[in-house]
């Protein structure tokens, strides 16, 4: 199940890079200008994501570090065929964890997915269009969801609705409308997780074609940018994350005119082992397994300037291996680079077994402001 649910999470990053189809929209400006930098007036905001298969881990961490986050998101749903919010047969809803972070002022969002709970099924675009078809189903869906965040205590949603086909755009902005309404009555905050965008018609940018950033940003209370994925499954080698790309993602978002503090930054805090030379796919790791990489093979980790982001290449049983990964210092740089244009806060995906000395970068930037 663990590898499952890490494999179709996977191909969805995947799906972003592999896409060839190349899009428009009215509202991209022929030429990007960055914005100014923006007068910070409250410090940057983490919020931190807890995947529920491995829940313990990143329970840890959280609780580790409580003090340092102002959100934390559980991944314990996924839509239902019936527009209901279904648990996945894996989580456990753990409610200590939404008291630790009341106890320490964080709020607690549930993060909703279409991405199915079943053996062979992903993230499934029909079952979203049969539920933002119309103003009655629209209506009916955002009601259950704002009765899953009500019945449960949370403070909020992150709708993570990924891989939605292109003609939905309009029915996904009318959807994201009702659901902010109702869920503002509530007093309970929405969180859109959005597919990186530059603007730049850059391939694997299409899928996320459905999601109008803009019309979006009238009605959610925050935006979290997925920026992550730049090399993967069906790419060479290269950095998760490069400073330049994700650069490029923030102007486009504030070319649109998005207030700046509505943007989160989703930071990776993992890593990628590709194969030279072979269609193996891509393997995913975390920070705990590469320091083992690490380890037993002496490797010096190599720092790559131009994309604020290590690597390394080893050799083992016959084969040449590369791998790109996030350490303390590339999510600062990520950090520093959220913090001076004025975003909100950043999105750590995920917790459990990141690099600890993460927490120590955390603090700095918080004590600047």
């Amino acid at each position: 199940m663990v590898k499952r649910i890490f494999l179709w999470i996977f191909l969805a990053a995947a799906a972003i890079l592999a896409s060839a189809i190349f899009f428009t929209e009215n509202n991209i400006p022929d030429t990007l200008v960055p914005k100014e930098e923006y007068k910070r007036t409250k410090p940057l905001m983490i919020r931190g994501s807890i995947p529920y298969w491995e829940q313990e881990k990143a329970y840890l961490s959280f609780s580790q570090n409580a003090a340092r986050f102002d959100y934390i998101s559980l991944y314990w749903y996924y839509l239902e065929k019936d527009g209901q919010v279904k648990k996945y047969r894996g989580a456990k809803e753990d409610l200590n964890i939404m008291k630790l972070a009341h106890d320490n002022n964080v709020k607690a969002g549930a993060i909703v997915t279409n991405l199915l709970d079943d053996e062979d099924l992903g993230w499934n675009s029909a079952r979203v269009e049969t539920w933002i078809k119309n103003d009655e189903v629209i209506e009916a869906h955002a009601e259950a969801i704002v009765e899953k965040i009500k019945s449960t205590g949370f403070d909020g949603v992150i709708l993570d609705y990924e891989l939605v086909d292109k003609s939905q755009k309009d029915n996904f902005s009318k959807f994201v409308k009702e659901l902010s309404l109702q869920m503002h009555q509530e007093n309970k905050f929405v969180t859109m997780a959005l597919h990186p965008k530059t603007g730049q018609n850059k391939k694997g940018e299409a899928i996320g074609q459905f999601q109008d950033w803009k019309e979006i940003s009238k009605y959610a209370d925050q935006l979290s940018i997925m920026g992550y994925s730049e090399h993967g499954d069906e790419d060479e080698a290269g950095p998760i994350a490069s400073v330049g790309w994700v650069e490029s993602i923030i102007n486009y978002a504030l070319s649109l005119d998005i207030p700046p503090e509505k943007l989160f930054l989703g930071i990776p805090l993992y890593g990628y082992r590709w194969q030279i030379g072979s269609d193996e796919n891509t393997e995913g790791l975390t920070f705990t397994q590469i320091q083992k990489i690490i380890a037993a093979n002496q490797i010096e980790v190599q720092w790559d300037e131009s994309a604020k982001s290590p690597y390394f290449e080893y050799d083992k049983g016959g084969n040449t291996y590369v791998v790109w990964f996030e350490n303390s210092q590339s999510v600062f740089e990520k950090m520093s680079l959220a913090d001076k244009k004025g975003l909100g806060g950043v999105n750590f995906w995920r917790l459990g077994d990141e690099d600890p000395e993460i927490w120590v970068k955390v603090q700095e930037i918080k004590a600047k402001n």
